[in-house]
């Protein structure tokens, strides 16, 4: 009886043979290295994508020819409609939110490559909308710590020029009003650098104490002289033997 011809085992994604290989290369020199799912499993758990992450290689049919992490039941399953309608036509990259197989909402990016045997391919990452707000969140977090900290900042250099401006000048002009109200005619604002209103303000008050202090100088003068006139007068009085009448108009 004839004998029954061995059944050839399917091949695994992996490199190809040197013949295949030559071929392929002639066909189209872009092409790279197959991988077997346990490699891509190997290389995708290593590269810490976040909880919830898939990988999957589709055909540019649709169909699904592995999904990491591996879930039996969407094996040969096919992209939904949307991504599927998008490969057929042969985009070379496409990116965007969508629901996966699974019922959760990833950020997905989708890139031909030539990498299966027979057929053009398409590798498909899937980040999980948490985990895309969890890291703009955390990034929120930062720039907000960083502008609170800067604001921080501002609002303390603002606090030292308001004193230095006009917190202290202020004192100063009030001190200065204070003491030639209580009769100090030498008291001074010493505010000849400030600048703006605060510094005419200074320098108009110290203008004013000092014509007020040559006013009370010129006044003490006139008091002393008429003291004196009213001295000699009173000698002259005292010292005459005659007797002085003073008349006094009505």
């Amino acid at each position: 009886p004839p004998q029954p011809q061995p059944t050839r085992p399917p091949r695994p994604l992996g490199p190809p043979t040197a013949q295949q290989g030559q071929a392929q290369t002639q066909a189209s020199p872009n092409r790279s290295a197959f991988l077997t799912v346990a490699q891509a499993a190997e290389i995708f758990a290593e590269a810490a994508l976040p909880q919830g992450t898939t990988l999957v290689l589709a055909g540019q049919t649709g169909r699904i020819i592995y999904r990491l992490p591996e879930i039996p039941r969407f094996a040969g399953s096919r992209l939904p409609r949307e991504q599927s309608e998008l490969v057929q036509k042969g985009m070379q990259e496409l990116n965007g939110w969508g629901i996966g197989l699974d019922g959760v909402e990833r950020y997905y990016v989708m890139k031909r490559l030539d990498i299966c045997p027979d057929e053009t391919c398409y590798v498909r990452v899937g980040i999980p909308r948490a985990a895309v707000y969890a890291a703009s969140g955390a990034k929120l977090t930062r720039n907000l710590a960083a502008l609170a900290g800067l604001a921080l900042v501002i609002l303390l250099l603002a606090r030292l020029w308001a004193r230095r401006s006009v917190l202290e000048p202020t004192a100063r002009l009030m001190q200065t009003v204070r003491a030639l109200q209580a009769g100090d005619y030498s008291a001074r604002s010493n505010l000849p650098d400030q600048q703006g209103e605060i510094g005419e303000l200074g320098r108009s008050l110290d203008h004013m104490a000092e014509a007020l202090m040559e006013h009370k100088a010129r006044q003490e003068a006139a008091q002393r002289a008429l003291f004196e006139s009213e001295e000699r007068m009173r000698a002259v009085f005292n010292a005459s033997s005659d007797g002085v009448l003073l008349l006094v108009p009505d």
